[in-house]
């Protein structure tokens, strides 16, 4: 009766040890398991969702990457908490097993499955509690955190290690209790997930390291493109559909590469919708990459045609350049031909001069053929009504040089408002040119008649000279306006070279800014392709992570089967 009495204990306490076992264990009867594995999907999943989301510029999508990087962050610091707070529970629950493993189990015989072998305790089975104990250092760089949050956490640290350390005596009495096959199994198994978790913490450092480069590049590319967003805005086009081609591009990439997955994956007896719905994305993909390599064609003709329009205007600009050039010859010519009059101005003034020494000496002759003159007085009379009359003619056609001046200083400034115009209405150049051939034809046409007209007074002039002394208050009157066209001309001579020197800057200008924009262009293209490669590796240690999770659930249920097998 004893014996009787002693299995049938045995098997209550078998039974009773597997219900405990069962209740912190399944997800059946654990509520608190249970939560936490729902809730653990439920971040994997939103995870996923804010990783697949996409913008449509390049704008949107650093918008998106800067709202959305705190909570991805505070996803991935939930996902480590309840990965923290399983294996605590796990290692805690496999401890109190051990605990509870009743006395009469260690007097069982050969039949029983514990104490079949001797006690081989092993020092190993400490050290996943204690990697648990501490995090990686690249998970602490990955969440951002400083200091504090490892200070934070080193309660929680510290709680665990202490009751891991005041049950060693418990592990140690409770390992001879274990069969050895179920102890190296445990053993394995937590080795492969520590070692699982240590790598799956490697690869986050390196994606932190990879997402913070990506970040700083961006934003000095959004700054670079907000200050030469106003001049390159057709660029800035270009290269958000370059960007768009190559997200697609790589879409359907990773389409091609799922479809060949799941084709895989159809012949081990899985669904073909899925590949149905990603054959159907491949498909829009594939109609939205020649969308976008039409839209950049399109855009490159107009870049094409605009680099013609600016090689026309370059063209015209050197006719002009030349055009300044005859001016400034024609210019020359003229301050020649004013100083060859000046001279002969001076040699009309010798000769007046001379002319009045031999009156002097003709005075006495003159006294005596004063009679002979005072014949001769009503005729001189009447010829100094005629000279007064020329003297008016001349009056009226110096006004009428002035005004013509007045013109060339007006359609001098007229030209140089047209060359500034030119600076800032590409579209307008070629008539802007076409208006400024046919100003310096009509200045070449004025400065002909202004020759012209300056002959014909200097031979007048000549003439009246050797009339009356008169005169000479005329020629002042000549020279004080042969200076004014000399300072017409030399401001003429001046503007031109403005008008060079402005042209010749504008020049330099569209160079630089020809150069920035190539410059640019690289720059946000690098850019792309590193943030491109950020997020690849992103979604690959987020893989790993959901795959060391799953390790880690199955280790949970491989560990209850053992444990009920053994109870």
């Amino acid at each position: 009766m004893a014996k009787p009495g002693k299995e049938m204990r045995r098997v209550v306490s078998k039974r009773s040890h597997s219900w405990w076992w069962d209740s912190h264990i399944s997800p059946k009867n654990s509520k608190w398991l249970a939560e936490n594995l729902e809730e653990m999907d439920r971040s994997v999943k939103r995870m996923l969702k804010l990783i697949e989301e996409d913008g449509d510029s390049f704008a949107k999508k650093a918008d998106m990457y800067y709202q959305k990087r705190p909570e991805l962050i505070s996803h991935v610091e939930d996902f480590y908490r309840m990965y923290r707070s399983l294996a605590e529970r796990y290692d805690h629950v496999t401890g109190e097993l051990r605990k509870n493993i009743p006395s009469e189990l260690q007097s069982q015989g050969s039949g029983s499955d514990f104490g079949s072998e001797p006690p081989t305790p092993s020092p190993e089975r400490k050290t996943p509690s204690l990697k648990l104990g501490h995090r990686a250092a690249g998970f602490d760089v990955f969440l951002g955190s400083g200091g504090s949050s490892d200070l934070s956490r080193k309660g929680s640290v510290g709680s665990y290690s202490s009751s891991d350390s005041g049950s060693e005596s418990d592990e140690a009495t409770s390992k001879s209790h274990l069969s050895g096959p179920l102890e190296n199994g445990d053993d394995d198994d937590d080795d492969n997930l520590h070692r699982r978790m240590f790598e799956l913490e490697n690869e986050l450092k390196v994606t932190k390291d990879r997402l913070r480069a990506t970040e700083e590049e961006n934003s000095t590319t959004l700054l670079k493109a907000t200050e030469n967003g106003n001049y390159n805005e057709l660029q800035v086009k270009i290269s958000e559909l370059e960007q768009q081609l190559m997200v697609t591009n790589e879409k359907l990439q990773l389409s091609e590469q799922e479809i060949t997955r799941l084709n895989r994956e159809l012949e081990n007896n899985k669904s073909s919708e899925i590949i149905s719905a990603l054959e159907l994305q491949l498909g829009s993909s594939r109609k939205e990459k020649s969308s976008l390599e039409s839209e950049l064609e399109s855009a490159r003709r107009q870049v094409e045609s605009l680099e013609a329009e600016l090689e026309t205007c370059r063209k015209e600009n050197k006719l002009l350049q030349s055009e300044l050039e005859l001016e400034k010859i024609c210019i020359s010519e003229m301050q020649e031909r004013i100083v060859g009059l000046e001279a002969n101005v001076a040699g009309h003034e010798c000769k007046i001069k001379e002319m009045r020494v031999t009156m002097a000496d003709d005075t006495t002759r003159y006294a005596q053929e004063k009679l002979e003159l005072e014949a001769e007085i009503s005729g001189l009379s009447e010829k100094c009504l005629t000279n007064e009359a020329k003297l008016q003619e001349l009056e009226f056609k110096g006004l009428s040089l002035t005004d013509r001046t007045v013109q060339l200083e007006a359609d001098k400034l007229e030209m140089q408002a047209e060359i500034v115009r030119a600076k800032f209405e590409n579209a307008k150049k070629s008539e802007n040119m076409e208006e400024l051939i046919r100003n310096l034809d009509a200045q070449k046409l004025k400065y002909d008649m202004l020759e012209a007209e300056r002959d014909e007074v200097s031979a007048k002039v000549l003439a009246l000279v050797a009339d009356v002394s008169s005169r000479e208050d005329r020629i002042c009157e000549m020279d004080e306006h042969l200076n004014r066209l000399h300072l017409d001309h030399a401001r003429l001579i001046a503007g031109t070279e403005s008008v060079q020197k402005l042209v010749n800057e504008l020049r330099v200008k569209v160079k630089e800014l020809e150069e920035e924009a190539e410059t640019q262009r690289a720059v946000i293209a690098d850019n792309a392709e590193a943030k491109r490669e950020a997020i690849r590796q992103l979604c690959f240690s987020l893989e790993h992570y959901r795959d060391g999770y799953i390790q880690l659930r199955q280790a949970l249920h491989g560990h209850k089967r053992r444990a009920v097998m053994a109870v």
